[in-house]
């Protein structure tokens, strides 16, 4: 709001002793009131922030996997003849495998968290005393007023 100068009373009547007090002379008072002029300031009221945290949580999940196993069964053959000559020998060679489990992790987008600012218009009551000069008339002696409702106006 912007200052302005408003007398006080006090200055008023300082005035008015200072005017001659000679009957052809006419005397101007200003009087002055206050007006309310509006005006707005931004003003920082709060900070907003965003983070990601991470989350971690076990899972536990049963995997089906495949093992292979070497079978060798032995025959015995009663023969009543032992000879050693009758005696084949050959090995067999089978290779062994197994699955085994790897795990690979990639990340997938679950949602799209957007910020954005918005503004609203609200309407604020705003109440404010307001100064305003009024002239005052007391006459002394024989003093005559023209306008004796002057007074009664303000």
């Amino acid at each position: 709001m912007l200052n302005k100068y408003v007398p006080s009373m006090e200055s008023v009547q300082t005035v008015s002793n200072k005017i001659p007090h000679n009957v052809d002379s006419s005397v101007n008072m200003q009087l002055r009131k206050e007006q309310m002029e509006i005006s707005k300031d931004k003003m920082k009221t709060g900070e907003v922030s965003i983070r990601k945290e991470l989350l971690t949580e076990e899972k536990n999940i049963t995997v089906p996997v495949k093992r292979e196993e070497l079978v060798i069964e032995k025959s015995v053959f009663d023969s009543p003849s032992h000879n050693k000559s009758d005696v084949h020998t050959e090995t067999i060679r089978i290779p062994i495998s197994e699955e085994r489990i790897d795990i690979y992790k990639q990340p997938v987008t679950l949602e799209d968290v957007s910020v954005s600012n918005h503004q609203y218009n609200q309407v604020e009551h705003v109440t404010e005393t307001l100064r305003k000069e009024v002239p005052h008339i007391s006459t002394k002696e024989e003093a005559k007023i023209m306008d004796k409702e002057i007074d009664k106006k303000y």
